[in-house]
């Protein structure tokens, strides 16, 4: 068949989706060889989640649909799940939401853990610790001391 048919007769056109790598649609079935950006599918007719992220498109998967990348602050297959809110800028991991960075105030696996009540505040008043430790980033309260401020008592 000529590109952009298909058939027995090849009088058949391919879907307007499929995007053109030598040859557009398998010329015996019609099924979209590859698609253009922002569809999915057999016919590349199923728009992708607008949460895949793309400069201009929503880019996915061509079979299951699935974002191959995912706007900012979501994550999962279609992008849906939002990242857990310890999560620095909200930024994670696009298949399974674990922090890529822990925001300020937080620490530990999945940054779960709380800085020490007893960091001292920074100029903003938020509590500063090392994202994998907890260490208090600005020293301790006064009547604190060691590297998470847990020793001591307040005077």
């Amino acid at each position: 068949c000529d590109p952009g048919f298909y058939g027995s007769e090849c009088k058949s056109n391919c879907s307007p989706n499929c995007y053109q790598t030598g040859s557009i649609c398998n010329s015996t079935e019609g099924n979209c060889l590859g698609c253009k950006p922002g569809f999915y599918g057999f016919n590349c007719t199923m728009p992708c989640s607008s949460n895949c992220k793309d400069s201009v498109y929503s880019i996915c998967e061509i079979n299951s649909g699935n974002c191959t990348n995912c706007n900012s602050g979501i994550y999962g297959a279609n992008c849906t799940t939002p990242c857990p809110t310890n999560c620095k800028d909200a930024i994670c991991d696009i298949n399974y939401g674990i922090c890529i960075k822990c925001s300020n105030s937080n620490y530990g696996e999945n940054c779960k853990a709380s800085c020490s009540y007893n960091c001292d505040t920074n100029s903003a008043g938020a509590r500063i610790c090392d994202s994998e430790y907890g260490r208090c980033l600005n020293g301790c309260r006064s009547g604190f001391v060691g590297l998470d401020c847990v020793t001591g008592e307040l005077l």
